[in-house]
């Protein structure tokens, strides 16, 4: 995270952004389900999130959600055209 404005404007895009702007769309947090909890239950808590977080910040997170999803592969790069680290 401390070097979040770094990394992410890296790429020398025209939407750069910091971690602390609402409108920026380049962290992307990521963690497992409790054990013996699945999608379908968690949804409804991720959508109870969602809108507590609409309802404090109704332009910047207007329309957002969670979605749970396997990941079957992370890496990182600073070259975004090469997916890999």
């Amino acid at each position: 995270m401390s070097v979040y404005d770094q990394v992410a404007n890296d790429f020398e895009s025209e939407n750069k952004t910091t971690i602390d702007d609402r409108k920026g769309t380049q962290l992307r947090i990521m963690g497992r389900l409790k054990p013996g909890m699945n999608a379908a239950a968690a949804k409804p808590a991720l959508e109870g999130l969602a809108a507590n977080l609409e309802k404090t910040y109704p332009v910047e997170q207007k329309d957002q959600t969670f979605t749970t999803a396997p990941v079957s592969r992370n890496s990182v790069s600073n070259d975004p055209s090469t997916g890999a680290g």
